[in-house]
């Protein structure tokens, strides 16, 4: 099975910006399949919806202006077969999407809804680029609501938005990198399997799964998870106007509620109904409708219709020239505003 070795490849060795539940979890799925030999079902194209296409991921609200976009699931790369056993998005969907969103006439604001543990470090920080410039040359506002759960990865990108709501047991930050090695070289041997490896480069087999992790591999991946978590501190920083210590004193924890308001990691407690009527009402000094038209869904259907199926407005522009103004305005509720 092609994916397998890639997904393998993927979790363990590898720095990641994932609640470490999740990551046990997705060890756990992975496993029998390494040591006990349980088969994998095929990977078939049905599998492969939302992986790499933003199309499904995101709806206009009625007439509003407002895009409403979804992150659910565990943050990838590139999708594979563990979609249909763990749940994921990738990276490239939402870069897809936000294209897609970035050049629909009349746009007035994004919305994201975010309900994910973290994932893969590697291109997260690129998406949230994506997003930020996005909305800097479309000269909107964003949004974001953690609905239930923006952890690692997921915070790094609802940091992306101009103000942070999360649900009263919302799960906030996380704000940390961690890797898994995994030593298969006992169970090798009760197999009756011996590896033997050619090679030329001293450090070119550090870190192998068949043998046990030596001290200049642990530190090699030791460093490029501090790397990696000294650039989450300063994202994180820069887009939530916190010290890089008031961040590092975090200590990787999660914050439901009001704690994730008083440690900064967000700025409003509510239902994500709540959230969307406050940025509709900074947006348009209205609140949203439940009316729709032929090619947008009303607040209603875009809680629980799943968006991989609902309607998606075609783009109705090929480019948008670059807004003059380099700072877009930071639109937020007047409670919030006083806290700044």
């Amino acid at each position: 099975m092609r994916d397998f070795p890639f997904i393998a490849a993927t979790l363990f060795g590898t720095p990641h910006m994932v609640d470490p539940r999740k990551l046990d979890a997705m060890v756990s799925t992975v496993a029998p399949h390494l040591f006990h030999g349980v088969p994998i079902r095929a990977f078939d194209d049905e599998d492969r919806r939302g992986l790499g296409d933003g199309n499904g991921l995101w709806c206009m609200i009625d007439d509003t202006g407002i895009a409403y976009l979804r992150i659910v699931g565990t943050l990838v790369r590139r999708g594979s077969w563990l979609d249909s056993m763990c749940g994921m998005i990738s990276y490239d969907a939402i870069n897809r999407a936000i294209d897609e969103i970035g050049s629909v006439k009349d746009l007035r604001g994004l919305f994201m809804e975010v309900d994910s543990p973290g994932g893969e470090a590697g291109a997260c920080f690129d998406c949230v680029d994506h997003i930020q410039e996005m909305a800097e040359r479309r000269d909107i506002p964003v949004w974001c609501h953690a609905n239930e759960n923006a952890a690692s990865a997921a915070y790094a990108i609802a940091t992306a938005a101009d103000v942070i709501w999360t649900t009263r047991t919302g799960n906030i930050g996380s704000i940390g990198v961690v890797a898994a090695h995994i030593d298969v070289s006992e169970a090798d041997k009760k197999a009756g399997v011996k590896w033997t490896y050619i090679y030329e480069g001293e450090t070119k087999v550090d870190g192998n799964p068949h043998e046990p992790l030596s001290d200049p591999a642990r530190d090699a991946i030791a460093a490029d998870v501090k790397v990696l978590y000294e650039m989450f501190v300063e994202v994180v920083s820069q887009n939530r106007g916190m010290t890089a210590q008031q961040i590092r004193d975090t200590k990787a924890k999660t914050y439901f509620g009001d704690l994730a308001v008083e440690s900064g990691l967000a700025d409003e407690v509510g239902t994500i109904q709540e959230a969307l009527n406050a940025f509709a009402a900074s947006v348009d000094k209205v609140s949203i409708s439940t009316s729709r038209t032929a090619t947008t869904m009303g607040i209603t259907e875009c809680l629980s219709v799943p968006l991989l199926t609902a309607r998606t407005p075609q783009p109705s522009m090929q480019t948008q020239p670059t807004p003059s103004k380099t700072t877009r305005p930071t639109l937020m509720p007047t409670s919030i505003q006083a806290r700044k």
